[in-house]
């Protein structure tokens, strides 16, 4: 309960601290969202490249389908464990900006 100046003073100290603290939180999380979608798209890129080479240098059919459909479940696993773990990391961002907006006035927990 509010009970004067000094109590609005504080209030307003706490939401302000809380504001940059999820500003800040939130910029780490998308950075980190953004690191791993490059790093999953540079790597299916390489995958790709390595198994257009192979497809390339094959010389039977039943080899290249062999390779294609190793290719193909390669990418559907590799884009599953993706999203699972794009999911997470959206997950814990909105926890933690959840945490830091409804953190009782006073408290110093991080």
């Amino acid at each position: 309960m509010i009970n004067g100046l000094a109590d609005i003073q504080q209030l307003g100290k706490h939401n302000c601290a809380a504001a940059l603290q999820l500003i800040g939180e939130w910029t780490r999380g998308w950075q980190a969202i953004a690191a791993e979608t490059i790093d999953f798209a540079s790597r299916s890129l390489e995958d790709g490249a390595a198994t257009l080479e192979k497809l390339i240098s094959t010389k039977s059919i039943e080899h290249a389908l062999e390779i294609q459909s190793g290719f193909a479940k390669r990418a559907c696993d590799a884009h599953l464990h993706q999203f699972l773990k794009i999911g997470g990391m959206y997950a814990e961002l909105v926890r933690e900006a959840y945490r830091i907006a409804w953190a009782p006035a006073g408290s110093t927990e991080k």
